[in-house]
């Protein structure tokens, strides 16, 4: 008969702990664990438990049988196998630990500076980030080894596409300003942390409710498809919806560049983003004039930098790490 062990660690579990010594021999326990039963019934079971504790004892490496010849059940077998019961309790409690150790660890993923990611999440539900974007959620979405938690949520920080797929658990996305909560539909969500303008919400299908996390339930919006919204940090001001050109709030998905309503720097940190590229200024006031870029295809980083300029009586210069924005000559300060 074949007594083959079973893995029911997680893979990235297994492949964790075996890179350490004592995580290895966490692993080797808990493959005697499902070798050996708690209740020796079997000649063959005891048999198998024997060369265990005759590896142990010696000090041999521990191998797993790929068959056992039946023998025959003695006293002294089940003594050895009761005297090993606490060992195994306590290998079960340390890998339960690890296991625990392992669930409470939040996935994070980011979008490379000028790539884009798609992820699919635990529940099948898929979010396609920006370049230079994260999100962080719960590791399958549970919050305890076994026990769902009693919504999906993630943490974003920058800018992603959602597509929801339907579930009798809310799905929420929480960015530093607010807090957007829907059960199944597609939208985007604009926050990157430490910039001014906050969190912008633009939905394509479906609906989603919208309030700042300042003041949860007390002024939230809902949004339906064709809507958008924009949570300003530290504003009294309620959210209210308001139409979204959607296909232009989308854009950068298929590579597209539609910056709106935005001020200088704003639009040159994205620039940063989207091309990998540092973007310096030397000796210029951004001022608070809001800008638009419009691109249905992907442009080059020089086109873009180069409208810009353009506009505002700028020059643009490349460096070693990227370019560098000035006042033109005839305009700079002597």
């Amino acid at each position: 008969m074949s007594a083959a062990p079973r893995h029911p660690l997680p893979p990235e579990l297994r492949d964790e702990l075996a890179e350490r010594t004592e995580g290895q021999e966490l692993v080797q326990v808990w493959d005697l664990l499902a070798l050996v039963d708690p209740v020796p019934g079997s000649p063959e079971k005891e048999e198998v438990w024997q060369r265990v504790s005759a590896d142990i004892a010696t000090g041999r490496p521990i191998l797993t049988p790929a068959s056992s010849p039946t023998v025959t059940h003695d006293i002294a077998a089940r003594r050895r196998f009761r005297s090993a019961a606490p060992l195994a309790i306590a290998a079960t409690l340390a890998v339960a630990v690890g296991l625990g150790v392992w669930q409470s660890r939040p996935v994070i993923v980011q979008a490379p500076l000028g790539e884009q990611l798609a992820v699919t999440l635990p529940d099948g539900s898929t979010a396609e980030l920006n370049a230079g974007s994260s999100l962080e959620y719960a590791r399958g979405f549970r919050r305890l080894i076994g026990l769902p938690a009693a919504s999906r949520d993630v943490e974003l920080n920058g800018e992603a596409y959602f597509s929801v797929v339907r579930s009798g658990k809310p799905f929420t996305v929480t960015t530093d300003e607010a807090r957007v909560t829907v059960l199944g539909t597609s939208f985007v969500v604009r926050a990157h942390r430490g910039e001014p303008d906050g969190t912008l919400v633009g939905v394509e299908s479906g609906r989603v409710r919208v309030e700042p996390v300042s003041s949860l339930g007390d002024s939230a919006v809902e949004l339906v498809a064709g809507q958008e919204t924009l949570v300003r940090r530290d504003s009294n001001t309620p959210p209210v919806a308001g139409p979204v050109d959607i296909e232009r709030l989308t854009l950068w998905r298929s590579g597209g560049l539609a910056l709106v309503n935005l001020p200088l720097d704003a639009i040159f940190r994205e620039l940063e983003r989207r091309y990998a590229v540092d973007i310096r200024l030397r000796g210029v006031a951004v001022g608070e004039e809001r800008l638009a870029v419009y691109y249905p295809e992907r442009p080059s980083i020089e086109s873009v930098l180069n409208d810009l300029c353009t506009i505002r009586g700028l020059r643009f210069t490349r460096t070693s790490r990227g370019f560098e924005i000035s006042p033109q000559l005839e305009n700079a300060a002597p």
